[in-house]
């Protein structure tokens, strides 16, 4: 039985024994000596799910349904005992808590929907603020989160744009 400790140590249970070399793939995924190890070594990092990218979504999602319970971001510890997985698998996705809250902070400012179509701007910017509003009211940490930031992402960039667009097709600048 081998057992994933930290991003690339492997524990055995047994005193591995190998000839010239060894390797968890071979040409096809699965082939070599440890290839019948190979999926449960993967596992971990993908948190039960299909794919890396489901692995990360729910984490997010999980994330944010403990924040929206406690009105603060998880710990990094929190998360992987609401997940169920070592805390180290955590750091596989993620550099560090910081980078937990932008990504949380993205998920939540992705989830505004977009302004009602309404003739003018003022209706158009009040539709927006006001699905803005629904969001954060949802989401109480949420505030703190995104003023807390030191840079803004792609997604809070794309959002505050979107902003200053509406407002400039009403002739402000």
């Amino acid at each position: 039985m081998i057992r994933r400790i930290g991003k690339r140590t492997l524990q055995f249970a047994e005193r591995p024994f190998l000839l010239s070399h060894a390797a968890a793939v071979g040409k096809k995924e699965g082939d070599g000596p440890l290839g019948a190890q190979f999926d449960f070594v993967t596992e971990d990092d993908r948190m039960g799910q299909k794919s890396w990218e489901l692995a990360e979504s729910e984490l997010q999602k999980t994330a944010i349904d403990l924040a929206d319970d406690a009105r603060e971001p998880p710990t990094m510890r929190r998360l992987a005992e609401s997940l169920e997985v070592t805390p180290m698998a955590l750091y596989k996705h993620l550099a560090n808590r910081e980078q937990l809250i932008d990504a949380m902070v993205d998920r939540v400012v992705a989830d505004i929907p977009p302004p009602s179509e309404a003739d003018g701007w003022r209706p158009v910017l009040r539709s927006r603020i006001l699905s803005a509003r629904g969001v954060m009211r949802r989401h109480a940490w949420a505030q703190a989160a995104i003023e807390s930031r030191t840079a803004a992402s792609p997604v809070v960039l794309a959002y505050m744009d979107g902003l200053m667009a509406i407002m400039f097709s009403g002739g402000l600048s």
